[in-house]
């Protein structure tokens, strides 16, 4: 990515409103009205109107004012970059969970469609805005692969610090440190690819991993039927705003 030095105020302004409007919905949900998972008002409030259209509107006025690159393609080209990130997170699941908790894959398969909505959402906002502008600030003054480092960190103790909003056992330090070091790989994901949907994915397997190996049941109310139609909607979303 090109250096930047003339990225507008009002740009960071926009991309922090944007990317605090998770964090604060996801407190609010979960430590002032505590909202059940299952309800359709969490997935709908949290994920959809302040973890993805929020986030997405924003990283797709930046996109077009030039200041931040387009990373969420809708074409055949990034086919090869979505079935490596497949592969790889199918792997990365194979690896933790292999022995007696590979068994358990219909919840693996149950878990992987409550969270992708939850992953992409996460992406947009730490990746596609957080990691983006970050990184296109940093681009003044530093050389591209500081720039990228000084993002990724950035973006990943963000991540942590917004578990903190999340119920137990992800708001504590025991679980957000880990989380920082395990969202760098997500980062590198990203990096490699600069791709949302490929670093959704990813981010989806890791979280998935951490469901099962930390025995949480906080989605496992949540029916198939709701999780694929957030996931579509999701996605319906982001095609909508890219060709809008």
């Amino acid at each position: 990515m090109p250096p930047s030095p003339s990225i507008p105020p009002i740009a960071v302004l926009v991309a922090l409103i944007a990317a605090g409007a998770l964090p604060l919905a996801n407190y609010i949900a979960n430590h002032v009205a505590r909202t059940r998972r299952g309800a359709w008002a969490y997935p709908l409030a949290v994920v959809f109107a302040a973890g993805t259209l929020a986030p997405l509107l924003a990283a797709r006025w930046l996109t077009r004012s030039g200041w931040i690159g387009s990373d969420l393609p809708i074409d055949g080209a990034d086919a090869p970059v979505l079935g490596g990130a497949l592969v790889v997170g199918l792997a990365l699941i194979a690896l933790a969970l292999r022995g007696p908790r590979i068994s358990e894959f219909p919840h693996i398969l149950r878990l992987l469609a409550a969270l992708f909505a939850v992953s992409l959402a996460e992406v947009l906002v730490f990746l596609s805005l957080l990691f983006a502008v970050t990184e296109r600030i940093a681009a003044s003054t530093l050389a591209s692969p500081w720039a990228t480092l000084a993002a990724g960190i950035v973006s990943s103790v963000a991540f942590g610090l917004y578990h903190f909003t999340h119920p137990p056992p992800w708001n504590a330090w025991a679980r957000a440190a880990p989380l920082m070091i395990v969202w760098l790989f997500v980062c590198l994901a990203y990096v490699a690819t600069r791709d949302a949907w490929a670093a959704a994915i990813v981010d989806a397997c890791f979280a998935m991993i951490g469901f099962v190996k930390y025995r949480v049941e906080t989605l496992d109310e949540t029916p198939v039927a709701t999780a694929l139609a957030l996931d579509a909607l999701s996605v319906a979303a982001v095609v909508v705003a890219r060709w809008a």
